[in-house]
This record gives C-alpha cells, sequence and structure tokens, in this order.
C-alpha cells in the first residue's frame, strides 16, 4: 500500500471521530509524524499540535521526556483548536497525554524503517530489551525505553511503515499555530 493509499484510509478514519476530538500521532524521532499530522489536518480542516514545539530550549534536566511537556500548556492548545479535529504529534506521546488527562479518539502509530528493515536509527527494539544495543543519547534512550514499556508500535488503530528513501520525508519544524 502506498502512502496515498494509506492517507485516504487515514482521512476516512479521521473524519469518522466526532469533532472536537484528539487525534495521537506517536513513533520515534525523525519517523514523519509532524509530516502525517500536517497532512492529515490539510484533509480535514483539522489543526496541529506537535510535541516539538513544546519542548524547551534548555538542556533535559528530567528523568523522561514526557516530564519536559507542560501540561496545562498542551491542554491550553489544544482547546484553542476549538471544534476541529486536533492531530497531536511527538514522541513519547502516550505518556504525555495521558499525563495531560487528554482523552484521544483515534491512534496513529508512524514507524520508519530502514532500507533493510531496522528501525529507530538501526537498532532493533529486542536488542535494546535484551541489552545486546544502547542509544548513545538521551532522548533516544527515553524513546526506546518508552517503546518498551508502552508498545505504541502494537497499540495503535493505525500503523504506517515507512521505509527510508520511499514516501515523503520528514519535514523539520512543528505544526502551524491554531489561528
Amino acid at each position: 500500500m502506498t502512502y496515498a493509499d494509506e492517507l485516504v484510509q487515514l482521512v476516512a478514519l479521521c473524519r469518522q471521530c466526532r469533532a472536537p476530538a484528539v487525534v495521537a500521532i506517536d513513533g520515534f524521532s525523525g519517523a514523519g509524524k509532524t509530516t502525517l499530522a500536517q497532512h492529515l489536518a490539510e484533509a480535514t480542516s483539522g489543526r496541529c499540535v506537535d510535541l516539538d514545539d513544546l519542548v524547551p530550549d534548555t538542556p533535559p534536566t528530567v528523568p523522561s521526556y514526557a516530564d519536559l511537556i507542560d501540561a496545562a500548556d498542551l491542554r491550553r492548545r489544544i482547546a484553542a483548536c476549538g471544534a476541529a479535529i486536533t492531530f497531536v504529534s511527538g514522541v513519547c506521546l502516550r505518556d504525555v497525554l495521558d499525563a495531560a488527562g487528554v482523552a484521544v479518539a483515534l491512534r496513529i502509530y508512524v514507524k520508519r524503517l530502514s532500507e533493510v528493515g531496522l528501525w529507530h536509527d538501526g537498532l532493533n527494539l529486542e536488542d535494546v530489551e535484551s541489552g545486546a544495543a544502547m542509544p548513545s543519547h538521551w532522548l533516544g534512550a527515553c524513546d526506546l525505553a518508552y517503546h518498551s514499556r508502552q508498545r505504541p508500535h502494537e497499540r495503535s488503530d493505525f500503523v504506517i511503515e515507512r521505509v527510508e528513501g520511499r514516501g515523503p520525508a520528514p519535514q523539520r519544524g512543528g505544526c502551524a499555530p491554531p489561528a
């Protein structure tokens, strides 16, 4: 199935959500979550909230990525989207939305694969869980611990597998703020 085919299916699923609704788009860093959120928001006249826009510029001094996000600010941004479907994208998303008390209507997972089938920067989650491999940076470690605990790639309503070099490349920068 092509990315365009998956978009058609996702747009239909999103339109079944009763607005105002939150659609969560989860995945490892660089998977294409923000790009997908932008495409879906455009197709459904929805709005986007990207967790990257809520992370402070200072180096992390907290144990997990979810602890970086101001839950009240996230709730305000979602409320500012009004009656639209709000597409919230980010890493460790279940933890963040749970901490903020945000109900989710639809969960989408974007799985980025290398051309040889490895995911998350060439690491397999199973290798990390067994101790055979470890990420080299803080966010990668948080992201992998989250995946091991929450299993969002197994517990989502829809999973997109994006192979590096095929399909739309992820764009840098967050979703447009609510008007």
